[in-house]
């Protein structure tokens, strides 16, 4: 009870960005509650939200932008992890890990489960192997999700030659940075407008497994044009660009010499 508490206090209590931005952590993504059965569901369903409150204290505790926990008793394992985007401050991840969890709670007949929000995702299965390997998963396979804003660019077809560059750049580099992540702007000169992307793949992942990843978002995205605004998950990655700020522009990553090379 306590810590559905805190969830519900933390959920009204969010703290913002130092500048005007899209920060928005209520809107899901993706979401997905395992199908088969458990042995001993109140047992799996103690051993999970074990992990849940081991994951909040890693973040709270260590400032960590990622973490894994277990919890084994009783034969009923389960390996938890979360995730959150790079830009976001301690108090912002665990704002976005407690709306995760609190979906994740519904989720009570099956042996796995992920929510991933704009800001975060949170997963949890009975096998370790998605540590390494995001894309097991215990009973099913999970198809990318792509979500595209409603606006168009009033310029379409120069925003799609810019953002489709954009796109190949960020998804180019992402594998090569030491924590598989990006954020990046790019300017539309003829719109005087600013576009900001970022892209992040599952901490402990190979790197060409990461790129894969990356490629499947940056064909996927283009789906997208000419809206100002898309959204890319898969259990192994995650791409979004938008013409509304969703990070501080010192929050930047250089990604120049990544892509010697490429071009």
């Amino acid at each position: 009870m306590a810590f559905l508490v805190v969830l519900l206090v933390l959920f009204f209590t969010k703290p913002g960005f130092s500048q005007k931005t899209d920060s928005n952590n209520t809107n899901v993504i993706a979401m997905r509650c395992g199908r088969n059965e458990l042995v001993n569901q109140p047992n799996f369903i103690k051993n999970r939200n074990s992990t849940f409150r081991d994951l909040r204290a890693q973040l709270l505790d260590q400032k960590v932008l990622y973490a894994r926990a277990q919890a084994l008793s009783s034969g009923d394992s389960v390996f938890a992890a979360v995730q959150c985007r790079n830009y976001l401050s301690t108090d912002q991840c665990v704002a976005c890990f407690d709306e995760c969890v609190s979906e994740l709670l519904i989720c009570n007949s099956g042996n796995s489960g992920f929510v991933s929000f704009d800001n975060c995702y949170v997963r949890y299965e009975d096998n370790a192997g998605f540590y390494n390997d995001p894309y097991v998963m215990a009973d099913a396979d999970q198809t990318p999700t792509l979500t595209c804003g409603n606006q168009s660019a009033s310029q379409p077809t120069v925003f799609n030659q810019v953002i489709d560059a954009f796109l190949s750049d960020i998804t180019k580099a992402t594998p090569k940075t030491s924590n598989f992540y990006v954020a990046s702007t790019r300017q539309i000169t003829s719109e005087n407008k600013t576009v900001y992307a970022t892209a992040q793949c599952v901490q402990g992942m190979a790197q060409d497994s990461c790129q894969t990843c990356m490629n499947s978002a940056y064909d996927t995205l283009n789906d997208c044009f000419p809206n100002t605004q898309g959204k890319f998950f898969h259990l192994a990655c995650f791409a979004r660009y938008s013409d509304t700020p969703f990070f501080n522009v010192n929050q930047t990553i250089d990604i120049t010499n990544l892509l010697k090379g490429d071009r």
